[in-house]
């Protein structure tokens, strides 16, 4: 006898607080489905053959739908607070509460990234395209670290990087982005950044990232 999953989560003390995704495969078009509330739970519909792609925009979703109810569905792993003028890692100590400059389109992939960084309580600043970095940089405005996604509309994240050296800026910049390719990463630092990673960063390898700049040291790894 089959057993509908959302009946029996009630009964198991699942409540409206935890996020249920159910897993189907009967009428799903897409990957998963909008989230939703049944039976007084808060869930998405996913389908059991999901892809990886899929599987991460689903999450980023409730992520969303997480921070609309004041909750958060992104914590453990690493532990860091912000270096100061007493701070450890590889880059120079920071005399100053450490700020970041996040250079990213896609509004989930800002959240996800954001939700990392106010956990290790850095402050972060963030600019939907090239172009709105380099003007926030004209404009005065100094960052510790800048994370520079490659495409956007407007102005792409290799531009902005050659813009941003040619003003002087020597900020170090890590490219951020989901096309893992040797060309990328090539053009990347032909246009002066100083790393290249895939995304999406998991919360250790931001810390390893933060920790390496100076801006944060980790607690435990």
């Amino acid at each position: 006898m089959r057993c509908h999953g959302c009946t029996k989560a009630r009964p198991l003390g699942v409540n409206s607080e935890i996020t249920a995704i159910l897993l189907t495969v009967i009428g799903l078009k897409n990957d998963f489905l909008v989230p939703k509330k049944e039976n007084g739970l808060h869930g998405c519909s996913l389908s059991s053959c999901i892809s990886r792609a899929g599987l991460y925009r689903l999450l980023l979703r409730v992520q969303v739908e997480s921070e609309r109810r004041g909750r958060t569905m992104l914590s453990g792993g690493s532990s860091a607070v912000p270096a100061t003028e007493n701070g450890e890692g590889n880059g120079s100590p920071k005399s100053h509460h450490p700020r970041i400059l996040l250079v990213e389109d896609i509004e989930l992939n800002r959240i996800l990234v954001r939700k990392l960084l106010r956990d290790l309580n850095l402050q972060c600043e963030e600019a939907e395209n090239g172009q709105v970095a380099v003007d926030l940089f004209k404009q005065g405005k100094q960052y510790d670290l800048v994370f520079m996604d490659k495409e956007m509309p407007v102005m792409d994240g290799h531009e902005a990087t050659r813009q941003l050296r040619t003003l002087g800026v020597q900020t170090p910049i890590v490219a951020l982005t989901g096309n893992n390719l040797p060309s990328d990463k090539e053009s990347f630092l032909a246009a002066g950044v100083d790393e290249f990673r895939a995304k999406p960063l998991t919360k250790n390898e931001l810390v390893l990232l933060l920790t390496q700049y100076g801006l944060v040291h980790s607690s435990s790894q």
